[in-house]
């Protein structure tokens, strides 16, 4: 997928999940250093008889980048449609039969990137798809058909009200689905909300968990922006690892970083053997970076 654009790529975490396939971003364009390596890359993780799915339209990926990796790998497929939404469904169809077998899926606003990011690790993890509202927090009709159909049994909304309309979530649930709606105040105390829960430590919740994340091996990343952390959905994925977005630009943010230490971080540490912050100390502090080792080190 290319990364400048994070809508196609974070729909792609549960697909990835689901084939049990690496993620990999390449240039918009394959005329430049960064191309010439991401082709390395293909090439070093094909197989013989393997297939490369291009994620996205031809605004996101270049035709001659699709071109260039198929001189490597001639089965080479480019899974596109004309809105977000649309897109979200390509994907469940192409993952047909390698979803999870509870019928589980995600829905997620497609105005920011932030809760589908916090969530996107478990969705390769449990092999989830994630689905898109439309441009209102609504369900635009070819998502509302899929996740009313028969093969949709439960459904993670990941966000507020302001987002995910409560029309959508009535929609489900007098089609008989369960919901669970995972939210908080800001995407801070969203992405705690879906790290608890997918902790399994949500015990109100009206369903539990596919696969229980673990804080050993965990993420961090900044909420401010994506690219750093879109990279991380197939570490995290492929660990279990779960993912909190933390910041640092307000008293409020950092209360609710401490909070998240004081509730994750710090009274699990003896079952952490790794941790990750992803990024540089432009996006994730130096002060964090601290905080989080406090957290962790022996007593």
């Amino acid at each position: 997928f290319g990364g400048s654009d994070y809508h196609t790529a974070l729909v792609a975490g549960g697909l990835a999940g689901a084939l049990d396939a690496p993620l990999l971003t390449v240039p918009k364009r394959g005329t430049n250093a960064d191309m010439a390596t991401a082709l390395a890359e293909i090439e070093r993780l094909a197989a013989e008889d393997c297939e490369v799915l291009v994620l996205g339209p031809e605004t996101e990926l270049d035709d001659a980048v699709v071109s260039a990796i198929k001189e490597i790998v001639p089965n080479t497929t480019r899974l596109s449609a004309d809105t977000y939404q649309a897109l979200a469904g390509v994907f469940y169809e192409k993952g047909a039969g390698k979803w999870n077998t509870s019928g589980t899926v995600i829905l997620a606003t497609s105005k920011g990137f932030a809760d589908t990011l916090s969530i996107s690790p478990y969705a390769y993890a449990a092999k989830t798809p994630i689905f898109y509202t439309d441009d209102n927090g609504d369900l635009a009709a070819e998502t509302k058909a899929l996740l009313t159909g028969n093969e949709v049994k439960q459904v993670i909304i990941v966000g507020g009200t302001a987002v995910v309309t409560e029309a959508a979530e009535s929609a489900l649930t007098a089609a008989g689905k369960k919901v669970v709606r995972l939210a908080g105040d800001d995407r801070y105390k969203t992405s705690a909300a879906i790290a608890r829960w997918a902790l399994g430590q949500d015990t109100t919740a009206e369903f539990q968990p596919d696969k229980l994340l673990s804080v050993d091996k965990m993420g961090v990343a900044t909420g401010r922006a994506y690219p750093d952390s879109l990279a991380a959905v197939d570490l995290l994925g492929r660990t279990g690892g779960l993912l909190l977005l933390v910041a640092d630009r307000n008293v409020d943010q950092q209360a609710a970083f401490e909070a998240n230490v004081a509730e994750f971080i710090a009274p699990n540490k003896k079952l952490m053997t790794a941790g990750y912050i992803f990024g540089g100390t432009s996006a994730v502090s130096e002060a964090i970076e601290a905080a989080l080792n406090a957290a962790v080190a022996e007593d």
